[in-house]
């Protein structure tokens, strides 16, 4: 026997038929809200060339790289919203505003998971709090739709950030490890990396004292607006903007900010927002607004998404109690001997929204409902050659009889047997 025939990749895994259920039905009702929102899927290779990320905010080191035949260097894709902006770069441009979702599989090296399903939706070519504040509020109603209780969105803004960079003169690829210091909330290490720099001193208080600036929208009023040119102004005033329209929509319960989440400065470019929810150390969704990202495929286009980990959100869900699929079918059919009368009842059934299962199991109609039972289905329709049907709830040990299947299941008349 080959020494790796029976064992997965590391960082990937077998998703087994009752969890497979379950993730299908999160990423249905996750989608349903997408398309309700007006966004349309949209799908994009699972190969990519490496070109497309070579300046993305993706480190090389996390890429699955590998050749095709002609020498190119590829890549299993490592997110889905570049592949996107390649997409409305070259191909939709013209036809703005576009709302896109997708759904599908990613690839990165990381720490213990190396493939994982993101879903999300992508607004090009609408600026503005109202386009900002529809994608996070669609984020928002996506994660209650699956099942999701208890859970926080926060809302950072990067612009805010970088102007007060600027004001200390204080820009470009120099500035990561702060970036990096305040995005995890070390106030230590961004004043000793601040120590010694150039920078007024106040300015320089401001900045390690980020990470304490996390709620509602008190923490905006909290910082001395005498230290920030106009446009660090702004950009409070703009992220106030989007909290206010969210409140408004009703999502006050789950909305704060954290003027600490600043993201990658070379790809976002204003608002930021992260959820999280008890019991998980990573954010179970994100995004915000990334104005540059079509320009490096030819095209300068407004843009703002949020991507939402389905797998996290699965895992979320389940120490919350809010599973919401099964795989076990609502009937078992024990069928007549006619092989031809039992597809066409066991088809009728289907057409009334029921999953059936048809017993294979030979024997009597006493071993199917055994099998039922031990299966977990809750009924079995014994059916007959003139095509009507007997169900048999086990739960409540009743038996309706249907003198033919295309009749509904609220039709059916209870028979004492």
């Amino acid at each position: 026997m080959k020494k790796w025939k029976l064992h997965t990749v590391d960082g990937t895994g077998d998703i087994l038929p009752a969890a497979c259920a379950t993730k299908y039905e999160v990423e249905e009702r996750v989608l349903s809200v997408f398309r309700r929102f007006s966004y349309r899927a949209v799908e994009t290779p699972v190969l990519q060339f490496y070109d497309s990320f070579e300046d993305s905010r993706i480190p090389e080191e996390t890429m699955f790289k590998f050749f095709d035949k002609e020498g190119r260097i590829l890549v299993l894709r490592p997110d889905i919203t570049t592949p996107i902006a390649r997409i409305m770069a070259t191909k939709l441009g013209d036809q703005l505003p576009q709302r896109l979702y997708y759904s599908g599989k990613v690839f990165r090296y990381g720490k213990g998971q190396h493939e994982f399903t993101q879903a999300g939706v992508e607004l090009y070519g609408a600026e503005g709090a109202l386009a900002d504040a529809e994608v996070v509020a669609c984020g928002i109603e996506a994660l209650r739709a699956a099942g999701l209780t208890e859970f926080q969105v926060e809302l950072g803004q990067t612009a805010f950030f970088r102007s007060i960079l600027a004001q200390c003169g204080l820009e470009g690829e120099a500035c990561e490890p702060l970036r990096r210091y305040i995005d995890r909330k070390d106030a230590l290490a961004a004043a000793e990396w601040l120590r010694d720099k150039d920078v007024p001193d106040r300015l320089k208080q401001l900045i390690t004292e980020l990470p304490s600036y996390f709620g509602g929208p008190e923490v905006l009023r909290q910082i001395d607006r005498t230290l920030l040119d106009q446009e660090a102004q702004d950009a409070l005033s703009y992220l106030q903007e989007v909290y206010d329209l969210l409140v408004a929509y009703g999502f006050g319960d789950v909305i704060s900010i954290d003027l600490s989440q600043v993201g990658e400065l070379d790809y976002y470019t204003g608002i930021t927002c992260k959820g999280f929810t008890h019991g998980m150390g990573f954010a179970i969704c994100g995004g915000g607004r990334y104005d540059a990202l079509a320009a490096g495929f030819g095209a300068a286009i407004p843009a703002v998404g949020l991507g939402i980990d389905t797998d996290r959100l699965v895992t979320a869900l389940s120490r919350q109690g809010g599973i919401p699929a099964s795989c076990v079918p609502d009937v078992l059919a024990y069928g007549c001997g006619d092989p031809a009368a039992d597809y066409a009842a066991i088809a009728a059934l289907r057409a009334q929204d029921l999953s059936v299962e048809q017993y294979l199991g030979g024997g009597s109609y006493e071993d199917a409902t055994a099998y039922a039972k031990a299966r977990g289905i809750g009924v079995v329709a014994r059916l007959e050659k003139d095509g009507s049907a007997t169900l048999h709830d086990l739960e409540k040990g009743a038996f309706y009889k249907q003198a033919h299947v295309e009749s509904t299941y609220t039709d059916y008349d209870e028979d004492e047997e």
